[in-house]
């Protein structure tokens, strides 16, 4: 999801809070894991993943990336099976026309954690899933950024003991501005509009 998310799925990103990162829906953590990455085909790569059940909560685990990233154009494609569970996937592209990006994805989440809106703990044994796409730009003006992000849902919901229950379909938004002091470090400013609810943050990064 990185290779085309305009926020490069850090906390900012408003695809990770909207439909959450492909294969982060499993609450335990592997011990291991066997992959596989091809070298660079003209800016194609691939890699391959398997976790088998006794390190992963007795489910095999599968996870697939495909990423194209030639000239202006990097495009993805990503996709997370766990055994006994439904696939999650992923696919989108970002264009870079100079001082303008462009970036869209779409977005088929399963097998969420669901949380209670009223309340706001986790629903017991709900099983949450989620449709959408994402629709941004970002725009540079030598080492200042501006980014605007939207996230649609097209369809949303969770199951409970075998019982369907439809949600709201949100629409969020993330307005992301930063301002680079060096090669590594930044400050930024971020507006986030997530479930009818706003967050504002402001602060420096600095990459070791």
């Amino acid at each position: 999801m990185s290779a085309w998310d305009l926020m490069g799925r850090d906390l900012n990103s408003i695809a990770v809070l909207t439909y959450g990162g492909v294969g982060d829906n499993n609450e335990y953590s592997q011990n291991s894991q066997l992959s596989y990455k091809t070298p660079n085909l003209s800016g194609f790569t691939a890699e391959a993943a398997y976790v088998f059940k006794a390190d992963n909560n007795n489910r095999s685990k599968y996870d697939l990336g495909l990423i194209y990233a030639n000239g202006p154009l990097t495009a993805g494609f990503a996709y997370n099976k766990t055994q006994s569970l439904d696939a999650s996937y992923a696919f989108g592209g970002q264009y870079n026309f100079g001082m303008f990006d462009v970036a869209t994805g779409y977005y088929h989440s399963r097998n969420l954690p669901w949380i209670n809106d009223a309340n706001g703990q986790i629903i017991p044994n709900a099983v949450g899933m989620n449709n959408g796409f994402t629709i941004g730009g970002r725009m540079r003006w030598g080492a200042a950024s501006l980014a605007l992000d939207l996230a649609k849902i097209t369809s949303t919901g969770y199951k409970v003991n075998g019982v369907d229950f439809d949600d709201k379909k949100f629409t969020n938004i993330m307005l992301h501005g930063r301002y680079a002091l060096s090669k590594r470090t930044f400050v930024y400013a971020s507006y986030l509009h997530v479930s009818d609810r706003n967050s504002y943050g402001l602060g420096m990064r600095h990459d070791f």
